[in-house]
């Protein structure tokens, strides 16, 4: 018996707000055990409106997609940095909603960045104080 195959669902970019403003509603939900995230990724689906027509596991790697494409442009930071713009943080539509949820999460942003290797300089982002390793 063949294995019926979901068409694959394509975001509006009104879904993708609502999921990006869910995740920042349910932020705390996804610090519980791994074992909640199915059940979690579920109910968002459901508050989505978008039940049958994706996934628990749809939602959670578009989440995913979102956290990269933003980690990636945090640290472009600069129209100037990319060859067509097209990779950039102003020509991104979903930045400034990715920032609010994301901005203060430490594993985007780490109170401290140490090079691994020896004779650069650094600069603390909480003090400002540069030093060379």
């Amino acid at each position: 018996m063949a294995e019926r195959r979901r068409k694959r669902y394509r975001w509006s970019p009104e879904d993708t707000r609502k999921l990006i403003k869910l995740m920042k509603e349910h932020e705390q939900d996804f610090v519980q055990p791994r074992f909640w995230a199915k059940k979690m990724w579920a109910d968002v689906v459901r508050e989505l409106g978008l039940q049958g027509k994706i996934t628990g596991k749809q939602a959670s790697k578009k989440w995913q997609k979102l956290v990269e494409t933003y980690e990636k442009l945090q640290l472009l930071k600069s129209d100037s940095e990319s060859d067509n713009g097209k990779d950039t943080v102003a020509a991104w539509q979903y930045f400034e909603e990715m920032h609010k949820v994301l901005s203060a999460s430490p594993c985007v942003r780490p109170p401290v960045l140490v090079a691994s290797f020896q004779g650069v300089t650094t600069t603390t982002r909480l003090t400002g104080d540069s030093f060379v390793l």
